[in-house]
Order: structure tokens, then sequence, then C-alpha cells
């Protein structure tokens, strides 16, 4: 009986110390997202039963069959990649690291302002907005600004607010995506987003040509996966100075109106539709315009959004009306 009982205990002990030492032998690392950019690293770490034995473990990629040189993992492709350790006769639970795509082109931000010459708040949402744009994100984020029911408006304000639908005057629409009243730290953290969160998979350039008043744009959208695409396109004219409410019933006559979208290139605010564009394809559309003649023409600017399938703007671009010729901004 004794030795039935001992036999018993012998044989539970035995499983325990199996399940605890399988238990124990722990996988980490120190991030669990890295840019598939080749350069960025993640780095392991092994333990079993609380003392580490990295030096001693091997760190082994389900994902690609190949077992890692030391601890350090890089990416040069996205996706999801799956690791386990091994020590002695153990192996770890599954570790997922995530690579995230970088895109070989620079991320411009679209800043959509919507104000008015009647609204006396307009002026400090303004300063805001150009303080991020001229300063914060100078050469990442870029301002249009639509006016509302005064000698600025256009069909667009009233055609964007119809799907966005703010109250709030002024407010904004950061890459046809985030929507808020622009004041505080909305519309500053809704840049960041953009910026630092999605994912950038397409290149945007443009040009443009003069004839006497006559102007054509050349605009051209490069795609790093297989989407489709549709492309909006303004006409911009910055410092207009016209008369502006600034407090109350006062008023300034020669208030300077910056980034003041004047005319709508493409057919909607959804764009025009490009169909599916495919991996490492360029298309081109081309827009011809002529602006009024009392606009300032060197003040003035085409911008082109390339927007993904979701209805955002995943890129822009924009040059100047007079031989302007913006061409893709490559990362750095």
């Amino acid at each position: 009986m004794l030795c039935c009982i001992a036999a018993v205990l012998l044989a539970a002990c035995h499983g325990n110390v199996d399940q605890d030492e399988k238990a124990a032998l722990e996988l980490s690392a120190d991030c669990l997202t890295v840019p598939a950019d080749g350069i960025s690293e993640v780095t392991f770490n092994v333990t079993y039963g609380g003392e580490d034995v990295t030096s001693q473990s091997e760190i082994f990629c389900l994902t690609t069959g190949v077992a890692l040189e030391g601890n350090v993992f890089t990416a040069t492709e996205s996706g999801r990649y799956t690791f386990v350790a091994r020590y002695a006769s153990l192996e770890s639970e599954r570790f997922d690291i995530e690579a995230t795509a970088v895109s070989r082109f620079e991320r411009n931000v679209c800043v959509m302002e919507f104000t008015g010459q009647w609204c006396s708040w307009c002026p400090d949402g303004a300063k805001l907005l150009q303080l991020l744009v001229s300063e914060t994100y100078k050469g990442q984020a870029y301002a249009l600004a639509f006016h509302n029911d005064d000698s600025m408006s256009i069909q667009a304000e009233s055609d964007l607010k119809a799907v966005y639908g703010w109250t709030d005057y002024p407010s904004y629409l950061t890459d046809m995506r985030d929507c808020g009243s622009l004041s505080g730290s909305g519309c500053r953290m809704s840049i960041e987003k953009s910026l630092y969160e999605t994912e950038t998979h397409c290149g945007v350039a443009v040009s443009c040509v003069n004839d006497g008043g006559r102007c054509k744009a050349v605009a051209k959208i490069f795609s790093e996966k297989s989407m489709e695409y549709r492309m909006a396109a303004y006409l911009v004219e910055d410092k207009v100075v016209a008369e502006q409410t600034v407090s109350g019933n006062v008023k300034d006559e020669d208030y300077v109106h910056r980034h003041v979208v004047r005319m709508m290139l493409s057919s909607s605010v959804s764009g025009d539709a490009l169909g599916t564009v495919n991996k490492d394809e360029e298309i081109t559309r081309t827009y011809e315009f002529e602006p009024d003649p009392s606009w300032n023409m060197d003040n003035m600017t085409v911008v082109v959004l390339a927007i993904d399938d979701q209805g955002h703007v995943n890129n822009m671009n924009l040059c100047a009306v007079d031989g302007g010729n913006a061409d893709y901004e490559k990362r750095k």
C-alpha cells in the first residue's frame, strides 16, 4: 500500500515539475511593433525560473522558419511574425511581433478649415491653425480654408458639411477623417494621429503651367499597394485681403485671409474615381481651369489629394499655379 501511494505521489510530482518548467521558460521583447525598415530592432529576452538564459537559448521565428542570430530581430516586410524560445528541451509559448509597413514617401497631412467673414471667433482659430502648419508641422501639414456664407464661399463647403456635419465655426477636418472645433488641442492631436499612426501607401506629384490665364495641372499618384483611389483637386489662394469680423460688430477691412479655397477642380469633394491602382503603378489626371482675373496668381496653388478606399486622404501635394512642379516627396 505504501509503495502504491509513493508511486502516485512521485508521478504527480513529476507532472507538476514538467508543467512548472515549461511555464517557467518565458520569451519577452522590448516592443511589440517595429517598422519594417530593415533598421529598427526588436530585442528579445529569455528567462527560465526568473534567471536570464538568453545567451544559451535559441529564438526561432515560426513565420520564416529561421532562427535568429542572437536575440535581435529586424524586418523588411510588413506582417505578423511569430517566435518561440528554445532552451534545453523546453519551448516557450508563442510570441508575436507586428512589423508595420514603411512607405518610401513622406506623409503630408491635409487640414481643412471651415470659417467665415461673419464669424468673430474664426480669426483665433485661423491663428492657431497657421501656427500648426507654419511652425509646429511646417512641411508636413497644409491648410485649406473653406468659407461659409460670405464672398469667398464655394459649393464644396456645403458639400463637405453635408457629409461631416460640423456645427461650430471655426472647425477643422483632418485628412477627411477627424472633425472638430478649431480650438484647444484637438487639431494638433489629429495631425499627429495622421502623421504617426496612419499608414502611408502612396505618393502624390503635381505640376502646373499658366498660359495667359488658362491653366493646366497634371496630377499623379504612385501606389505602393493595390487599392481603389479617388483624386480631389482644389485651387487655393493665400493672403486674400478682405473684410473680417474680429469682435462683436467690429470689422477689420484689411484682414488677411490664409489658404482660401477658390475653386474645386475635381468633380466632387469625394474626388474623381481612379479605379484600382495596382501596386507600383502610377496614374495621371489632368485639370484645366481659368482663375478669376481678380485673384492674385502669384499667391495661388493647386492642391491634390489622394483619397483611399476608406474615403480618407492618404497623402497630398501642392504646387504653384504659375510654373510649379512638386515631385514625389521621398522619405529621407
